[in-house]
């Protein structure tokens, strides 16, 4: 049976979450939560949570959690989360709910599991979904020897403003993926850029601006982002990439906070991951993306 999710559900719900902390194959989008109260809060309690959380219940016992979520008017789906011995097929109803859910206000719903999530995979698969893109996930820990030199014709600047439409420009030319940036406002950038917590780092070659990366810093989680990362094309192989890698390690180790330097590239972007690795970053995990047209 599938139906909504209701407090009733709450403490079998964490153990299906606590599987997937003891279990990094089953990694999936998931609540945040690990405590009733918290879970209770995040679910139930936020009033601008518009998420539709729906769970399927087997002999009484709820076996599988899926929700529906949004952000910046784009649909993704919230796990699924599935129980020890619960098949593919057995999570079809559950995800069909899901779907009609999202089909009378979104064109599109995107979900986005571990790459070694056979289950989860196969169930999306199951009602339509298809994978489009994995996203490999890097580290690097404090510990790791930093080069010492860079390449010599790159000139690197922390930006401390850059006009809107050339970011944008920037943004668009330097991956053939990336869209987010492009849906947000001026305002959204502005607010973006002026976080303490964020630093742009720009690379020019010459005159001209050939690259960016963007650094989030999380000193409450000891860790730094690489949130975007992206050389022009016609710039490419000529060190900029490993440049702008390295002045952002620089950067984020600067924080005594910061333990850990987090980085992604995706499958078709080889030249990203193996400027990753070569500076020492290590894989950690894959997160495959799938997405279901609604119309």
């Amino acid at each position: 049976m599938v139906r909504e999710l209701n407090e009733s559900d709450l403490p079998q719900l964490l153990a299906l979450l606590r599987q997937l902390d003891q279990h990094p194959e089953y990694r999936t989008i998931a609540p945040e939560s690990r405590s009733l109260d918290e879970l209770r809060l995040e679910l139930f309690d936020n009033p601008s949570y518009e998420a539709k959380p729906l769970v399927l219940v087997r002999n009484g016992v709820t076996c599988a959690y899926a929700n529906l979520c949004s952000h910046h008017g784009e649909a993704f789906l919230e796990g699924p989360l599935l129980a020890e011995g619960v098949s593919p097929h057995e999570a079809e109803p559950l995800l069909a709910a899901i779907i009609e859910l999202a089909r009378s206000k979104y064109h599109y719903l995107d979900a986005f599991v571990g790459e070694a999530n056979y289950r989860a995979q196969e169930a999306l698969r199951l009602v339509g979904f298809e994978p489009f893109r994995t996203t490999y996930l890097y580290e690097l820990p404090r510990q790791h020897q930093l080069p010492l030199t860079l390449h010599p014709g790159v000139r690197l600047e922390l930006a401390t403003e850059i006009e809107l439409g050339t970011y944008r420009d920037l943004y668009r030319d330097t991956s053939d993926h990336w869209a987010t940036r492009l849906a947000w406002d001026d305002e959204e950038l502005l607010t973006r850029f002026d976080d303490p917590n964020v630093q742009l780092i720009l690379a020019y070659l010459g005159s001209e601006l050939v690259g960016h990366l963007e650094l989030e810093f999380v000193p409450e989680e000891g860790l730094a982002e690489v949130a975007y990362f992206g050389v022009l094309p016609q710039a490419r192989g000529q060190g900029v990439g490993r440049a702008l890698l390295t002045r952002g390690l620089r950067e984020a180790f600067a924080d005594p906070a910061v333990e850990l330097v987090m980085a992604r590239a995706y499958d078709d972007e080889r030249a990203a991951c193996h400027a990753l690795e070569r500076l020492g970053f290590r894989l950690s995990h894959a997160v495959t993306a799938l997405t279901l047209e609604l119309t």
